[in-house]
């Protein structure tokens, strides 16, 4: 005896009893969505934690549909690697890890023969804020001249 695919199971019970078409092809699309989402595991292998997953993404997606665009959502310092989703399957860019900005820094002081000890902290002292907060993009390549008047338009390229 063949074994009823879990689809055609849910289909059967609906249809038993009278569920409109358009409902069964919703529950039929939901399953569906579900197990694609756990990379086309059945759903008698997952539980509790899963439908947690599931539906924490899918409220997240809903709630901020513009995500992948939105500047607010983007890393400052995004990794030059992307990487597969595991569970949908989607490409994504990630964060560097957070050792590479100091090692960075490291280098472009050791570089540039600056003889003080210059750590991320020092930026909150710079004028580095302050020009992100007028709205300037600052990346690790650049260091910002503060100036007494605060003239945060100087920003020389780090050789």
């Amino acid at each position: 005896m063949q074994k009823t695919k879990l689809i055609d199971q849910v289909r059967n019970i609906l249809r038993v009893r009278h569920y409109s078409y358009e409902t069964e092809k919703t529950y039929i699309r939901w399953i569906k969505r579900y197990i694609f989402y756990h990379n086309k595991r059945h759903p008698r292998e997952m539980g509790e934690q899963e439908i947690s997953d599931f539906l924490t993404n899918l409220a997240l997606a809903r709630k901020y549909p513009n995500v992948a665009m939105d500047w607010g959502w983007q890393f400052v310092f995004p990794s030059i690697h992307r990487s597969i989703d595991p569970r949908s399957g989607i490409e994504r860019r990630h964060h560097l890890h957070k050792s590479m900005l100091p090692r960075h820094i490291r280098r472009a002081v050791r570089e540039a023969v600056i003889c003080k000890k210059v750590t991320t902290h020092t930026f909150r002292h710079s004028g580095v804020y302050p020009a992100l907060d007028a709205g300037q993009l600052i990346s690790w390549r650049t260091v910002t001249i503060s100036v007494p008047s605060r003239n945060f338009s100087v920003i020389h390229p780090v050789r």
